[in-house]
């Protein structure tokens, strides 16, 4: 799982300076006549709103043994990168290139997606930032592409070296569902049909794509939730 910076939010003496300064804000326009609007990440969101029994378990890691978690911080996050730029390069480009060989075997597990992709031969966009200004959020999502018999999905891809746990799972489907949402608030007419997220280890790829409507409006209510307590959590720090 790649990580982002996380802030020990759950710490008093801390927590205001660490709230502002582990929030990540786009500066956007949501209208080309409009003044330019800050709204919060998606990953800020979540990382501002993350269940405090997980939150607990990242402070004891780091706490214990701060030079080993920091070392296998930064190489979960080298490892997302380059099975990320990988991945988008393939599915860009039409061709199933050969994986870095740090990734190999992660990429090996999506390469079945990769073909399936390109065989769709449908348009696909990476790295794009959406914003959905009367939610209040803004984020730059991994894939948009047309998977089999769903149509086009919002694809979020996360890497491992060892485990998928079941939160992790659940996050990336909340972060797919918001740019879901604000994906087809800004392109009504290249309506996404689903949501798809993929997690690979050197061992296993485990895929989940949602498209039925009502476990789609789930996500979502699951989404707006974590945006009403970050919402709450902001306005007690500007207090």
């Amino acid at each position: 799982m790649r990580l982002s910076d996380r802030g020990h939010y759950g710490l008093a003496h801390t927590q205001k300076t660490t709230f502002k300064k582990n929030v990540r804000w786009y500066t956007v326009k949501t209208a080309p006549d409009t003044e330019p609007v800050k709204l919060p990440s998606v990953t800020s969101i979540l990382d501002v709103t993350m269940p405090q029994n997980r939150r607990d378990t990242l402070v004891r890691a780091e706490l214990a043994a701060p030079v080993d978690y920091q070392l296998r911080r930064e190489a979960a996050i080298a490892r997302g990168t380059a099975v990320d730029t990988w991945f988008k390069r393939c599915v860009v480009d039409g061709r199933a290139y050969g994986a870095p060989h740090p990734v190999e075997r992660q990429c090996r597990r999506l390469l079945p997606l990769v073909r399936s992709i390109i065989r769709t031969g449908g348009p696909v966009w990476v790295d794009q930032v959406v914003h959905h200004a009367d939610l209040g959020y803004a984020g730059t999502l991994d894939v948009v592409a047309t998977l089999p018999i769903v149509g086009l999905a919002c694809i979020e891809l996360k890497t491992s070296a060892y485990t998928i746990w079941p939160e992790a799972v659940a996050e990336a489907q909340l972060q797919a569902i918001a740019y879901y949402l604000a994906w087809n608030r800004m392109h009504p007419d290249e309506t996404l049909k689903a949501i798809a997220t993929f997690h690979a280890t050197p061992y296993m790829l485990h895929q989940q794509v949602i498209h039925d409507p009502t476990a789609l409006g789930r996500a979502n209510q699951l989404w707006l939730l974590r945006q009403r307590q970050f919402a709450s959590r902001f306005n007690q720090m500007e207090m």
